[in-house]
């Protein structure tokens, strides 16, 4: 994230954040935490932690637009809690869709020699370190308070040089490019061996690895942006608003991926309030593990 100035105060800013892309957000993690089959399968359990934590990232950010429309923080203490819950969010997103590009190259390469990493074990213990980061960050923001918060008088983000920082900065550089190159591999596979037939039998795999990949993508180039470009450049009102939308758009972003990609969670996502007609075996053939 960068630590200069960003002009937010747009309309159409806050209409994207407390609206449209949150209940979005909110409807895939619905759709998968009503969904027992799915639970069961290791990506989709990295995916529904995932999108709950977007939602954790929209709360904070919708307050912090609250604030800038009402002109007023209201509390310092409400401003820090909601800049901590969204940056925490957004750093422990990071760690989880490294580990899903990991699970993608796996599980859609099927290479022998990688079989340990699709174990129960393995798969519980990124879970674990994935908490274990989010719970450290929050004892973090507790004992330094200031970690990342709206600042009225600039209309703008603040997120100073400290510990948080720093560790957001090397997760999201390093963790980034990793996953980057796990995607390229895998992608690399699947165009050497696109004649073979198991590419067709696991063609939900390789959905949900475009989906996966997308909002991935989507992600690095906001990290690219925030950390390599906005620090060195005057951002003006205008294109900072657009920033702050792209930003507020990523939790939305994903789920619209899962969505346009993938044939059964689009059922489910618009049938969310009907009863489900969908069987589980021909849902586990869709989607996969």
């Amino acid at each position: 994230m960068s630590t200069g100035k960003i002009d937010c105060k747009c309309p159409g800013f806050f209409v994207i954040t407390l609206h449209g892309f949150w209940l979005f957000g909110n409807l895939s993690a619905q759709v998968l935490s009503k969904s027992p089959d799915l639970r069961k399968l290791a990506a989709y359990q990295n995916i529904l932690y995932i999108a709950f934590l977007e939602c954790w990232q929209m709360a904070g950010v919708s307050i912090h637009a609250v604030m800038i429309i009402c002109d007023d923080v209201f509390s310092q203490t409400l401003n820090f809690v909601a800049g901590d819950t969204a940056i925490f969010a957004w750093i422990t997103i990071i760690v989880l869709r490294f580990f899903l590009s990991l699970n993608r190259l796996v599980v859609v390469t099927n290479l022998s020699f990688l079989g340990f990493l699709k174990s129960s074990a393995f798969h519980k213990a990124t879970l674990a370190i994935a908490t274990v980061i989010l719970l450290g960050l929050i004892v973090s923001g507790v004992l330094i308070k200031n970690v990342f918060f709206v600042d009225i008088s600039i209309v703008g983000y603040v997120f100073p040089s400290h510990v948080v920082n720093t560790f957001e900065t090397y997760v999201s550089n390093i963790l980034c490019t990793s996953a980057f190159l796990l995607y390229v591999l895998t992608g690399l596979y699947l165009l050497k061996v696109k004649q073979n037939t198991n590419v067709t039998q696991n063609f939900g795999e390789v959905r949900l690895m475009a989906s996966s990949a997308l909002g991935f993508s989507y992600e690095m180039f906001m990290i690219i942006l925030f950390h390599f470009v906005l620090p060195y450049v005057s951002v003006p009102m205008e294109m900072g608003s657009v920033v702050m939308m792209m930003w507020a758009f990523l939790p939305g972003f994903n789920g619209l991926m899962l969505v346009i990609l993938n044939k059964s969670f689009r059922t489910r996502f618009f049938g969310l309030n009907r009863k489900q007609s969908i069987t589980t075996k021909t849902i586990v053939q869709q989607m996969a593990v």
